[in-house]
């Protein structure tokens, strides 16, 4: 019998402890892969270290209820109070465990828990509305039941009869001890910072901290993180050396970052083409992943004729991070918003701005709805004058025999939108277009396209919408092959990130065959192809590069003498010093040059494959580049306006 009110109070923590080990379990049981690294003993830790994490986490959000029932006074025997107290409990709970399990969903396509994008993404409700009605149905009916049964199960156990009783000095020095304990829960420490990511890894490995942590702790104690800059950390000198070339130089003191071409070349009117494609990883395309997907012959034949970049990576895991990175590019660092959130309140250079001041028409769009991602506002900030959304795209033949995608619409109708823009378009014109088909949930596009089981839900859905997307990839280059635009035009072919999906096993096998490769830059590996046939000649490229070089790339091959700020290098300049990419992942930042990389999080090396003797050259490169960044933007001094 519940017969004390301490006893329900500890009878109902320790199952609210329970349900999120057994989630915990549930994670290391549904993606084995993202742990095996770890050792037996290293994983026991990182599970130890995970009630340490609940701990902290159950005691910020369950302090009320707890204290409203210990507080010591007669009022707090009344049952109706305390079923009131099971209630809030019962309720609170759910709202935890709703976000745990959203958060081990979200695992899957990033293989990180949830930071401080939870709040981007509770943005975009339609969508994951749409998912949880559609791909994880199941879950979202498993979830109403556990919601239902959890609030019987905690009111039941505050529903027990208590007997009348005085409160005394026991009593009080009870409940000041419960209140140091609650305290000490939260921080795990007397002294010092509160317990936090960086805390919470066991072992110096990504693996363990994914483990210890839960998606509630890593989105509570993100938003709850403030920059602060080490300025001790900070050499701007040595920042420079990462963006030195014979073609550039640092063109203001006041904003060290800022460069200029002065190579005096006379500026090319070549119009420009970007087309950001939705989740293409690198190990999906078989010219880049050579895994005999036959998803991508289109895109395969291209690579032939294109400057092929065999080593690109994605400067983050969002499509919001890659848009930055295309229009903007810049890498924000790290606890830094996106653009649309924030980021677009220092000054920062648009590549549509610096095209329009050399008479460039410009274009944008997207296949998803017009406000998908703020993608409207962006653009328009970034420069491009002419924007469209699903909305303004008219229906194929082919696609409106099929199920229409909620997000917006099919890749096709795009591409074809796009085409009738271009062709309307006064020359030069640089345009953006961003594809949505390869989204999850996965769609089907018709049986046409279907060269696998589809699945809504599996990689396989995914390949088959990849079939589609590079089929009508294909039939709007073939258009435009037969346009008078075409000789003068440099098409870019790039993804936004990579897809969360794993491979199964014939195919994993397969995999391993990219140069510069370990499991920290897979994550981010995408394709790109720089296609031109009557510009430029078709090569293989090794070198790393990411998203935030196109824009300087652009700027580079159009001759345009614009000062600009950027973290990235141009993909034409044979003079660059040295060729390195730094890249996002949730609060963690990766940097990676000669064939090392390093991943740290808030000054924390969490992985690395670095020599021992060549750790500390790398971490300051990367702490120095990381902090350079943000100082610069905290005093607003990336861009000139």
């Amino acid at each position: 019998m519940l017969n004390s009110h301490y006893r329900q109070i500890f009878t109902a923590m320790l199952l609210s402890f329970a349900l999120l080990m057994l989630l915990r379990i549930a994670l290391f049981l549904l993606y084995p892969n993202d742990f095996s690294s770890l050792t037996f003993s290293e994983t026991v830790q990182s599970f130890f270290m995970g009630f340490r994490v609940d701990m902290s986490t159950l005691f910020v959000f369950l302090a009320l209820p707890i204290l409203m029932a210990t507080f010591p006074i007669k009022a707090i025997l009344n049952r109706r109070y305390r079923q009131f107290i099971g209630l809030l409990m019962a309720l609170i709970m759910i709202g935890i465990l709703f976000l745990v399990i959203g958060d081990m969903i979200y695992f899957s396509f990033v293989h990180r828990h949830i930071a401080s994008e939870l709040l981007i993404l509770a943005r975009d409700t339609d969508l994951l509305v749409d998912m949880a009605l559609d791909m994880y149905l199941n879950v979202s009916l498993g979830s109403l039941l556990l919601a239902g049964l959890l609030i019987y199960v905690y009111i039941k156990i505050f529903s027990t009869k208590l007997e009348s009783k005085s409160f005394g000095k026991k009593e009080y020095l009870l409940f000041f001890i419960i209140i140091i304990t609650i305290f000490m829960g939260v921080r795990q420490s007397v002294q010092g910072r509160s317990f936090g990511i960086p805390d919470a890894f066991a072992v110096s490995k990504v693996a363990s901290g994914n483990l210890a942590i839960n998606g509630l702790f890593s989105a509570y104690r993100s938003s709850k993180s403030k920059r602060h800059i080490d300025n001790s950390k900070l050499d701007m000198p040595l920042v420079q050396t990462l963006f030195k070339s014979d073609k550039t130089v640092f063109s203001d003191k006041g904003f060290p970052l800022m460069r200029q071409f002065v190579d005096e070349k006379k500026a090319k009117n070549y119009n420009v083409v970007i087309i950001l494609l939705e989740s293409w990883s690198a190990k999906f395309v078989d010219s880049f992943g050579h895994n005999n997907f036959n998803a991508t012959p289109n895109f395969d034949k291209l690579a032939q004729e294109s400057l092929k970049f065999e080593n690109f990576y994605a400067n983050g895991q969002r499509s919001i991070e890659g848009i930055t990175a295309m229009l903007a590019g810049i890498t924000q660092p790290s606890d830094f918003p996106n653009i649309g959130w924030g980021l677009e309140l220092n000054n920062l250079s648009y590549i549509g701005n610096i095209a329009k001041q050399h008479n460039y028409s410009t274009i944008a769009m997207q296949s998803s709805n017009r406000n998908s991602f703020h993608i409207d506002g962006i653009t328009a900030l970034a420069g491009f004058d002419d924007y469209s959304g699903a909305e303004d795209m008219a229906q194929g033949e082919r696609e409106s025999k099929t199920t229409q995608p909620k997000f917006g619409t099919w890749d096709g109708n795009m591409f074809r939108h796009l085409h009738q823009k271009l062709n309307a378009a006064q020359e030069p014109f640089i345009s953006f277009g961003f594809s949505a088909t390869t989204h999850s949930p996965f769609y089907s596009p018709g049986k046409e396209w279907e060269i696998y089981p589809h699945d809504n839900g599996s990689y396989y859905g995914y390949l088959n919408t990849l079939h589609y997307a590079d089929a009508m990839l294909g039939e709007f280059m073939d258009a435009a092959r037969l346009t008078p635009w075409f000789k003068n035009t440099i098409f870019i072919f790039t993804a936004d990130h990579t897809l969360g999906f794993d491979i199964d096993e014939a195919h994993a096998k397969k995999e391993q065959t990219f140069m510069h490769e370990d499991s920290t830059l897979a994550k981010h590996h995408i394709p790109l192809l720089i296609y031109a046939p009557d510009i430029l000649k078709p090569k293989k490229v090794n070198f790393l590069a990411s998203q935030s070089d196109i824009f300087v790339s652009i700027v580079d091959i159009l001759g345009f003498d614009d000062a600009f700020a950027s973290t990235g290098n141009s993909l034409f300049d044979e003079s660059v010093q040295r060729r390195s990419v730094y890249l996002r992942e949730g609060n963690s930042i990766i940097f990676s040059e000669d064939n090392s990389t390093i991943l740290m999080n808030a000054g924390k090396i969490m992985q690395s494959n670095i020599n021992e003797s060549d750790t500390k050259k790398f971490t300051r490169s990367l702490e120095s580049l990381d902090t350079g960044l943000s100082h610069l933007l905290v005093k607003n001094r990336w861009a000139k306006p």
